[in-house]
């Protein structure tokens, strides 16, 4: 890749101030304590009262004056600057920002705020993301701005403000707009994160770039990337240090596109789990590159389940249910947490709305003629055994719920040459009712349990969870074929990326594959049939 001349501008496209608006506004009292929303939302509510525009500018002169300490980077910058100074890419900052705020009555030097922020975030520490001090500009106007930009002759610009391309002298380059609506002459590319344009402009992470993130979080040198996982969750990578020691280093998603804080919840129930034995071990973290470095687990997911096997995830549950007697404040629900058959329901309506709304003919089909008649169905068939309204929407009591890593199966684990398991991914871990832990790890697509082994596993749960919650069994009976549903709609996550816009391309049905779209839709019917055939009438 050719070395870049890369333009950026520094208010809401590096420094975050989502957080800072809302607390500075309701410490200002224009607005009350329980207000929500984002920037544009408390612009909107100020411009209404009287003297809007003035009181505006007193926000923003507090904002990005003396609150400028509390902004943040954004979810991904960190990554995407270490990325390309690794690259050997220039990178420029150029800014629209006057030396003192409109009606700041502190008269703050807000220039010398925002490089005292940069410094602060290693902007210009050569360990760091290495900017030039040199190489940050602060402009008057935004047509000083637009001939600043073409002065530097960059290759690129990054903004948040669609009138900053227009300005008569921007020059002729690539245009990247990020987090903001495009007006429908914009004749650039929208991001709407950091990720976004990473991969707009850097290309796909690949193995450099595990090696640049790395840098600096452990004291030794990295060998030998080689990637394990690269999809739609969290990247793994394996690779070893200057001793040939094997570690795993996981990326995880850019908090911009999966609000849940993944990282902080995989590192908090590895630590909470280190002695089951059944873990892998945490060997360190960092919260701005959105990553874990784990040990490396030799072995690979079990070829055959046996009794063995299944008496080992038996023994994890148990500790899992352990655990949680001990804990019951450090962790919040896990991820799509089902505490009442009303949330299985919710998730599932939702879930089959947003599939209704892909263009693509076999699936609308199946959606229409199998899945909704049987959801139905099934939700009436579900009600009648618990008899009343009430039940339905009645939440699990805390004493009934248990820890759950909400992804939990074998497909999520690593045997070792004598048989032994350990458990990975706990990303989405949190508080849950026990039945879908119960009921999903005999329906997952990924495995493929015997009637003997399910025997075995729902007895050995019901031993370990049924003690203290004699509505175990009847919960159980009601919610497996929903939650069986619902996982038939989960294997279809694949046709929501069509149509989508990744970067500068759409997704289409040929880019994805059509067979691995008929592969998912097969999965869908068959988990159907399955409640069909054998769920629902099982429990007749």
């Amino acid at each position: 890749m050719n070395k870049l001349r890369i333009g950026l501008d520094f208010d809401n496209t590096l420094a975050c101030y989502d957080e800072v608006f809302s607390q500075q506004a309701k410490r200002l009292k224009y607005l009350p304590e329980d207000w929500s929303g984002d920037k544009q939302n408390i612009k909107y509510e100020l411009l209404k009262m009287p003297e809007g525009h003035l009181t505006w500018q007193r926000l923003q002169g507090q904002v990005y004056g003396p609150a400028m300490d509390s902004a943040v980077l954004f979810s991904g910058l960190t990554s995407f600057l270490i990325r390309a100074k690794h690259k050997g890419h220039i990178i420029f900052i150029v800014s629209h920002k006057t030396r003192f705020g409109h009606q700041d009555e502190t008269k703050t030097p807000l220039r010398q705020k925002a490089l005292q922020w940069m410094e602060s975030k290693g902007f210009f520490d050569a360990s760091v993301f290495g900017i030039h001090r040199s190489d940050v500009h602060f402009c008057d106007s935004r047509e000083e701005k637009a001939k600043k930009i073409r002065d530097l002759e960059v290759d690129l610009f990054v903004d948040d403000l669609e009138s900053v391309f227009e300005e008569k002298d921007f020059p002729p380059v690539r245009k990247i707009l990020f987090r903001s609506s495009p007006s429908n002459s914009f004749g650039g590319i929208v991001c709407n994160s950091w990720s976004e344009v990473a991969e707009e402009v850097l290309g796909t992470f690949g193995d450099d770039d595990c090696k640049a993130l790395l840098n600096g979080v452990l004291n030794d040198e990295v060998n030998t990337v080689h990637p394990i996982r690269s999809g739609a969750n969290s990247k793994v990578f394996s690779f070893s240090n200057s001793y040939g020691k094997p570690f795993v280093i996981k990326l995880y998603p850019d908090l911009a596109e999966d609000k849940r804080p993944r990282l902080e919840t995989e590192i908090k129930s590895l630590r909470s789990l280190a002695s089951t034995g059944m873990t892998p071990k945490l060997v360190a973290f960092n919260r701005e590159r959105n990553l874990s470095v784990l040990e490396f687990l030799p072995g690979s997911k079990p070829l055959e389940i046996t009794h063995a096997e299944v008496s080992q995830a038996l023994s994890f549950a148990g500790m899992l249910r352990d655990l949680s007697s001990k804990t019951p404040d450090q962790f919040g629900l896990a991820s799509e947490a089902c505490l009442s058959v009303e949330e299985i329901e919710r998730q599932t309506r939702f879930r089959l709305n947003k599939l209704r709304m892909v263009e693509h003919h076999e699936l609308r089909t199946f959606l229409s003629d199998d899945f909704q008649p049987l959801l139905e169905d099934t939700m009436s068939w579900a009600k009648s055994l618990l008899g009343n309204e009430a039940s339905w929407s009645k939440e699990l009591s805390l004493e009934k719920r248990t820890l759950s890593p909400a992804d939990f199966g074998f497909h999520n684990s690593i045997q070792d040459s004598e048989g032994n398991l350990k458990f990975i991914d706990f990303e989405y871990f949190g508080w849950d009712d026990p039945t879908k832990l119960i009921a999903e790890f005999m329906l997952h697509p990924g495995m493929s349990l015997s009637e003997e082994r399910k025997d075995q596993w729902l007895k050995g749960c019901l031993s370990i969870f049924g003690t203290n919650d004699s509505d175990l069994p009847l919960r159980l009976r009601t919610t497996t074929p929903l939650y069986a549903l619902r996982w038939g709609l989960i294997v279809l996550n694949k046709f929501l990326d069509l149509g989508k816009r990744i970067s500068s391309r759409k997704v289409s049905q040929s880019s994805i594959g059509e067979e691995k779209l008929a592969a998912q839709l097969h999965k869908a019917k068959r988990l159907c049939s399955q409640v069909k055939l054998e769920i629902m009438p099982s429990y007749a």
